[in-house]
């Protein structure tokens, strides 16, 4: 039977907790990851049951509808997000490509606002050197890391690790851009108008690349998104497996023997034992820190659990009466280096993206100081923001995207894929695409193939 064929067909029918047996596979996770990983076991013909502390799927992919739309969660699939557009269409969710703006877009920098037509380099604030100018700040990127990209090949290769990964893997991004002639002005300006650089002092350069070359670094690939929410995806999937998903289940230990797998779980006030051939394991590591794991982790794997940092967001939307700044030929998205950090816009609604150590920031604020700070350095870049608000909403998360540091990447991916005796992981923090949906579904497809190939 086609693949397809058998998704649509996969009956909504409970997987009891009480079955047993060397097809039985239990799922850590409802997010992406999780539910990729269920999904191709459950096709293969496997007893699956998925275990999810939240009352939802989707982990971090989350849409937000009131008190108005925006995503609140993961925002968009590059055009060569493979898992996602096959999930999407076995599934009939539409995915359409998000328009690219024609309209100008807006900088706030070093206290100066102004715009940039499309294609164009613009006048920005900065010392840039002869060669850097024309480029502006998307030029200066893309000439500098789509090479390395390309030297890096297809993450299919078993060797792609190897030394052109292991030489950017050992650079912070900022000392990355630096070896290859990027001025003190130019690695600034990056700062302030690149994806996946807010902890470029920080983050392995491999990892910006990784990430970045997805969805947010140029050459600007086309990206994609589902016009009622992208949370549609894993609701969708989550249909399909139907009670073969149980929420509010925390995992809080996970016991191992030469025969067997063990999962003692809680519901609610109760806590019970649920055994399996298999586990696959999709927690953050800083969720994962809380189960406790017999026999413990390996040495590589034990080390990665307890180091591995992930990159904290804050978001604050401000819905507006109108989407008041196309009238002046502008777009609403924006880059600045005022508590915003990245504008959003959907609709009515701009929103500040806030990440690392501003993302802090913002969360140390009440909501309504989180608020009024946006809503003033909003109007810096849209004037005319705080005679347009209409209401404000908030997304925090701690532990938004993983974020490996100089070294640790190509140390520990390669350990980090294979099966701990009866246990495989799986999560965005485990693919060759960290930090991104497509990277979330990569990881869960190939631990459920590890599974199948046993």
């Amino acid at each position: 039977m086609l693949r397809r064929t058998f998704l649509k067909s996969l009956p909504i029918l409970a997987a009891p907790l009480a079955a047993k047996g060397r097809d039985r596979v239990i799922v850590i996770g409802a997010g992406l990851a999780g539910l990729a990983a269920a999904t191709e076991l459950a096709v293969a013909g496997r007893t699956v049951t998925v275990l999810e502390a939240l009352p939802r799927p989707g982990g971090r992919v989350l849409t937000m509808r009131t008190p108005f739309f925006a995503e609140a969660g993961a925002i968009a699939f590059a055009d060569t997000s493979a898992n996602a557009l096959r999930y999407a269409r076995d599934l009939h969710v539409e995915m359409k490509r998000l328009p690219v703006s024609k309209l100008t877009r807006v900088y706030y920098l070093r206290g100066r606002r102004f715009t940039v037509k499309p294609g164009e380099p613009g006048e920005f604030p900065y010392e840039l050197t002869p060669k850097e100018k024309p480029l502006g700040p998307d030029g200066i990127l893309a000439g500098m890391i789509a090479k390395l990209n390309a030297d890096l090949g297809p993450r299919t290769r078993p060797n792609w690790l190897q030394t052109v990964g292991r030489r950017a893997d050992r650079l912070t991004t900022i000392d990355f851009l630096r070896s290859l002639g990027a001025s003190a002005e130019a690695l600034e300006l990056l700062r302030w108008t690149a994806w996946y650089t807010a902890s470029a002092d920080t983050q392995s350069a491999l990892q910006t690349v990784l990430s970045g070359m997805m969805i947010g670094l140029p050459p600007q690939q086309t990206a994609s998104a589902i016009p009622v929410g992208n949370d549609t995806l894993p609701m969708a999937m989550a249909a399909k497996l139907g009670k073969r998903i149980r929420y509010g289940a925390t995992v809080k230990r996970i016991e191992q023997t030469k025969d067997k797998a063990r999962v003692t779980v809680r519901e609610g006030n109760s806590i019970h034992v649920v055994e399996a051939e298999r586990v696959v394991c999709t927690l953050p590591f800083t969720a994962l820190r809380d189960v406790e794991i017999k026999p413990g982790l390996s040495k590589v794997k034990a080390e990665a659990v307890s180091t591995l940092q992930y990159e904290p967001v804050t978001r604050v939307f401000l819905q507006m009466k109108t989407p008041y700044w196309e009238a002046a030929g502008e777009q609403g998205e924006a880059s600045t280096d005022t508590s915003l950090m990245q504008v959003l816009a959907t609709g009515p609604v701009l929103e500040a993206y806030t990440q690392g150590a501003g993302a802090l920031s913002m969360k140390s604020y009440s909501p309504e100081e989180r608020v009024r700070i946006a809503l003033n350095d909003m109007e810096l870049v849209h004037p005319g923001a705080h005679r347009e608000f209409v209401s404000a909403a908030h997304q925090i998360w701690d532990n938004a995207y993983s974020l490996y540091q100089p070294g640790q990447f190509s140390v520990w991916y390669p350990d980090l894929i294979k099966p701990e005796g009866r246990v495989h992981f799986a999560g965005e923090h485990i693919s060759t695409l960290p930090g991104t949906m497509e990277g979330a579904l990569e990881s869960g497809v190939r631990a459920a193939k590890d599974i199948l190939h046993q």
